[in-house]
C-alpha cells in the first residue's frame, strides 16, 4: 500500500520432481491466495522442451518461465517481473561462466535492474534470507532438486564453492559478487 503498486504471482510446474511439484503448486497457491495475491500457474514439460530443442533442463526450464513471466506481464499491463536471485546465485552463475568461458559481460552476472526484470535480493546472502524466514516463522518450500549433484549450478554450490572456500580461507561467494560489481562499474 505504501508504494502503492499491485503484486501477481506466476507459478511454473517444470514437471520434474512429480509430487513435489504438484506440493509446490499447492503451497504457491494456498500462500498466494491467503495474501490476497493473484496467481497464475502453467505446468509445462520441461523435460521434453530440453529434449527437443537439445538444451539443458537448466536452460529450457529458464526459458519456460522467463517466457511465462513476460507473457502475463504483458496479460496484466504489468511494468516489473521481481525474481529472488540472491548473492550465491550471483557467484555461482559468474562462476559457472567462467568455468564455460566467458568474456567480460559473463563476469558482470545479473543486474539488479536489467530492462523490466529487478533482482530486489541480488546483494544478499541465501543464509542471511534463511535467517529471515526463521525469525519471522515463514516457512519456504525448499526444491529438493538443489541438493541434485546431477546439475552443473549444483556442483558449484555444493562441490566447487565450498572447496574454494576451505582451501584458499576466503568467500568465494563476497569476492565474486566484488568482481561483478567492478566489472559493471567499469
Amino acid at each position: 500500500e505504501e508504494f502503492d503498486f499491485k503484486i501477481i504471482g506466476v507459478h511454473v510446474n517444470h514437471m520434474i520432481r512429480e509430487q513435489e511439484s504438484i506440493k509446490d503448486e499447492t503451497y504457491v497457491k494456498e500462500f498466494c491466495c491467503a495474501a490476497n495475491i493473484p496467481i497464475y500457474i502453467e505446468e509445462v514439460d520441461v523435460t521434453k522442451i530440453a529434449q527437443t530443442q537439445k538444451i539443458s533442463i537448466e536452460e529450457a526450464g529458464r526459458n519456460v518461465r522467463y517466457d511465462l513471466f513476460f507473457k502475463y506481464l504483458k496479460l496484466n499491463n504489468a511494468s516489473k517481473v521481481v525474481v529472488a536471485h540472491n548473492k550465491d546465485d550471483q557467484s555461482e552463475t559468474i562462476l559457472l561462466n567462467i568455468i564455460r568461458g566467458t568474456g567480460s559481460d559473463g563476469l558482470k552476472g545479473m543486474r539488479f535492474k536489467a530492462n523490466n526484470i529487478i533482482r530486489p535480493l541480488l546483494n544478499i546472502k541465501k543464509q542471511n534470507i534463511e535467517q529471515y524466514c526463521k525469525t519471522f516463522d515463514l516457512i519456504p518450500r525448499i526444491d529438493l532438486s538443489n541438493w541434485s549433484l546431477v546439475y552443473s549450478r549444483n556442483k558449484v554450490r555444493h562441490e566447487i564453492i565450498p572447496v574454494i572456500n576451505k582451501s584458499m580461507k576466503t568467500n568465494i561467494t563476497d569476492k565474486i559478487f566484488q568482481l561483478s560489481e567492478i566489472m559493471n562499474d567499469e
